[in-house]
Formats: structure tokens, sequence, C-alpha cells
């Protein structure tokens, strides 16, 4: 084991001692002693531990950079202009306009273009497969395998566990929320959390940094069964270990790249084998939707794209121009797919599952989806659901001075009228 982290904290609290570790810029968790160590308990392993205030003095060496007069290297910086950071760069040192003339010079071949609606089917069955070929969908299927767990009841509904085998060596928790008492079959929503901690978030019991309780919020409304999963790498998903190297997910998604699948393509499966999953029970109708705010965002958007049982999705906090998001700026690697902005961005994919019913959940504010890449792509949106004259199937909600957040303030509803629900 070799783990070195500075600047970290101890606290203790009902669960044991605990260092607080900044492993990125953004990223903060606990590790309890027990996680720190566990590689070398009951073994004969020894490790060199270090305990030492943060702040010191640098140490001199007998390297050249210590060795070198500093007068010395500040006139040969200032001769050769030689800086840690340049500010401005150089437009013909720009890494990323080197891409965007790539991109500008090469734009995406699969872009929409349909005149009529024979053309726009066609383009996106062609757009679909290249997609399912892009992220890795389908994986190899297995039949169905479900392991339950513990059961309680909370208000009017009765919440159970269960453990989903969606492919070989893959399992999903999953969070079954549902009436205690069903009169008739309801529809099935496949709830899908972002950078949270998982299904915990999406069933209200644990804070959402997004507010996003859907899980809970829908199957308190009485007209639906939902399914909280825990996305690949997240909750009950992660090994311990490895949030002593980075954010769990990302060391997933990378690892998964260099497989040749991606992050969105096993995630999307998931929601297909949830699917199965709810279909198994007579109280769940044939009408599924599913809905995610951010990471959760982008696999309602996908499986919604690959799935065709799904009828209904709330896209939350994802739905942009990648030009203007995930090309434009850092974001996490799950979001990534080798090779896609050869072929088409996301308004194009999302453009795929017209007439199908979509719902856009966006933050005025959101800085890393910016509401200018939000726009745009759903004016081509429009332009596809009017082709159909289905209009009244997509729908938008800009929430006024929030960033990156979801609420269900409109979806809700919108998604009893598309379900011929009564709202409440």
């Amino acid at each position: 084991m070799y783990s070195r982290h500075e600047g970290i904290k101890v606290g203790k609290d009902e669960n044991g001692i605990f260092f607080v570790i900044q492993f990125t810029p953004d990223f903060t968790d606990k590790v309890y002693m027990n996680e720190f160590f566990e590689d070398c308990i009951e073994s004969e392993t020894e490790i060199d531990l270090k305990i030492e205030p943060h702040t010191k003095p640098r140490r001199r060496s007998e390297a050249f950079y210590d060795r070198l007069d500093p007068k010395e290297r500040e006139r040969i910086k200032k001769d050769l202009d030689l800086r840690s950071f340049y500010s401005p760069v150089r437009d013909d040192l720009n890494v990323y306009n080197y891409l965007m003339n790539v991109y500008k010079n090469n734009p995406p071949s699969m872009q929409y273009n349909a005149k009529s609606i024979m053309e726009h089917k066609e383009w996106a069955n062609r757009l679909v497969k290249k997609v399912k070929e892009l992220v890795g969908y389908p994986l190899e299927d297995v039949p169905m395998q479900v392991e339950e767990g513990p059961e309680t009841e909370f208000k009017n509904l009765v919440l159970k566990k269960y453990y989903i085998t969606t492919a070989k060596y893959l399992k999903v928790p999953a969070i079954l929320a549902r009436p205690k008492k069903i009169d008739k079959k309801l529809p099935g929503i496949i709830c899908v959390h972002g950078h949270n901690k998982g299904k915990i978030n999406t069933v209200g019991m644990e804070e959402s940094s997004s507010n996003s309780y859907y899980g809970m919020d829908l199957a308190l409304r009485g007209n639906y069964v939902t399914l909280s999963l825990d996305q690949w790498g997240w909750g009950e998903r992660r090994g311990q270990n490895i949030k002593l190297e980075d954010k769990p997910e990302e060391v997933f998604a990378k690892s998964a790249l260099l497989l040749g699948f991606t992050a969105i393509g096993i995630r999307s499966w998931e929601v297909t084998k949830s699917i199965d999953f709810l279909e198994q029970f007579d109280f769940v109708d044939n009408k599924f939707g599913v809905i995610g705010q951010s990471g959760g965002g982008t696999t309602a958007a996908f499986s919604s794209v690959l799935e065709p049982r799904i009828n209904a999705t709330v896209i939350s906090g994802y739905f942009c121009s990648w030009l203007q998001s995930i090309f434009a700026m850092n974001h996490c690697s799950c979001n990534f797919i080798p090779g896609i902005l050869k072929y088409a961005d996301l308004p194009d994919i999302i453009a795929t599952r017209a007439p199908k019913p979509t719902f856009i959940v966006a933050g005025e504010y959101d800085p890393i989806f910016p509401k200018k890449g939000v726009l745009s792509g759903y004016e081509l949106l429009k332009e596809v659901y009017s082709l159909y004259s289905k209009q009244e199937n997509l729908d938008i909600d800009i929430v006024p001075n929030v960033g990156h957040v979801f609420r269900g303030t409109y979806a809700y509803p919108w998604l009893d009228k598309v379900f011929g629900l009564n709202s409440k």
C-alpha cells in the first residue's frame, strides 16, 4: 500500500477515528482508520507511518534547482520568458483552439437535418445504432436473477431493497417504493442519482445538494412505482480503497474506457435490466419512465434513447450542447464517449427519441451546463417535435436564480399528464 496525503485533518465520531482528506479540489471525504489500514490488517505487511504538522519549511537538497543561484535563475527565466503560468496564452499555442478548429473543419457527420417524418425515422435509426456502438450497449445479457433485501414502511408506502443481476459480474442495488394499497397497475419510473451518495439521496434519506429526491417524491404521489438505483460506482458499489485514490466513479469510468466501453453504456444497460425487473410485478403496467439529475440526467438521456420501452424521460442538469459543456470545461470522466462528436452532439441524440415525451430541467445559472447551450439544444428539439405536430410532448423548466439543481414543480405534473394520471 502506498498512500500520501498532505494537509489532512483528524476527527472522531460514533464510528471511530477518521481522517478528512481532500482527494481532488472539489471532493473531500472521510476515511476511517480501519479503511485506511485495511490492506495491512492480519497480514505480514510492515508500513512506514509519518505524522507531522502540515506547515513546514522547504528543505534544500543537492538537486540542480537548489544548487542554482536564485539571481542567476531569475535572469535566465527573464531572458527566455520562462514562466510557470502564461496568461493570456498565444492563440497559436492554445490547445483548445486546436480542438475547436478540428471540430469546425470536421462537423458531426450525423447531425439532424431531416425534412420529413420518414427522413427523421431513418436518420434516428442510423444514429442510435452508432451511439450503441460507441457507448458499448448492450452488455452481454444474463437471465434475470434477483436477491431480495430488507423491507420497511413509510407513510403510505412499502420500501424494499433488491439486488438485481444486470450482467455477468454486475449487480445493481435498488430500492423499490410502491403504495401499500394498489388497485390498478401503475407506471414504473427508474430513478437515477447524480454525483451525491447514491440511492439514499433519491429516496430522501440523505441530504441531496441538488434536491434530487424524485424517487420518494414520485412514490408519495401515490400513482407510481419507483425504482431508485445505485449507479455503477456509487452507493454500495464502491470499493473502500478506491476513495483513497480519487472520486470512486472516476477510477471505474476511466478503467472502462481502457477496456473499450463506457460508464454511460453500463448505466444505460442497467436501466434496461431494471425495466426487465419491474415487468415481473403484476402491479406495474407497461408504461415506463426514467428521471435523473446531473450524472443521473446523463443516464436518463441515454437510456431513454437506447431503451425503446421508456416512454417518458425527465433529463435534469445535463441537457446542453456538448460544445458549451462537456467539450468546453472540466467534467467527470463518466461523461465521455470516445469519438462521439465525430457524429453528433447531445441535442441530436435526444432528438432521435421524438416524438416520445421529453422534459428538460435546467438551472438558470448552472455553471457546468450553461443556459445558452441548453436553449440552443432545445430549439433543435422543438423543430423535431414540430415535424410530428407533437409539441405537447416536449417541455422545459428553466429554474430561475439557481445553479446545478433539480426541481419537480413542473416535471411531476407533466409526468402525471403523460401517463394519464390525476396530479396531486
